[in-house]
């Protein structure tokens, strides 16, 4: 292999890394995507839509969060569980609290913490403030969203 060549293909793996992280730092995290599953459970005496949003990551109530919430508001669901890391870096339980005020469901919007919200202060850093915004928050609890069915 020539010394031409080989530059030339650490350029296109460069370029190619440089595309990969830009998909997986910038593209990817700023377009959420809705996945519908149907599942039968037994039981279960009249359909049932639940969203769950997992790892929202939210520093602010910005323009991807404003994404989710119309993907929400348009799917109407029964109940919204948000589940694990809802701050993100340097991010605080009051930013997320917006992000968290905007979700309704007649269910209830229900919260479980993940890791990076118990780095933030510990592990009751964010519970509090997480309820104030009108989440029920779980951590080694069930909660009766109606008769037929525990979260």
């Amino acid at each position: 292999m020539t010394l031409r060549r080989f530059l030339a293909a650490v350029v296109v793996l460069l370029l190619i890394a440089a595309a990969c992280l830009v998909d997986a730092f910038v593209v990817e995290p700023s377009w959420p995507k809705l996945v519908r599953v149907d599942a039968e459970l037994p039981g279960l005496a009249a359909p049932l839509t639940i969203a769950l949003l997992a790892d929202p990551h939210t520093r602010e109530l910005g323009r991807r969060e404003r994404r989710v919430l119309a993907m929400l508001a348009r799917e109407k669901p029964d109940a919204i569980l948000v589940a694990g890391d809802l701050a993100h870096g340097q991010g605080r339980p009051a930013d997320v609290a917006p992000f968290l005020e905007g979700l309704s469901a007649p269910l209830g919007t229900w919260v479980v913490p993940g890791n990076w919200d118990y780095w933030r202060g510990g592990p009751d850093a964010g519970l509090a403030e997480y309820a104030r915004a009108g989440s029920g928050v779980l951590r080694d609890d069930v909660v009766r969203l109606r008769e037929d069915l525990d979260l």
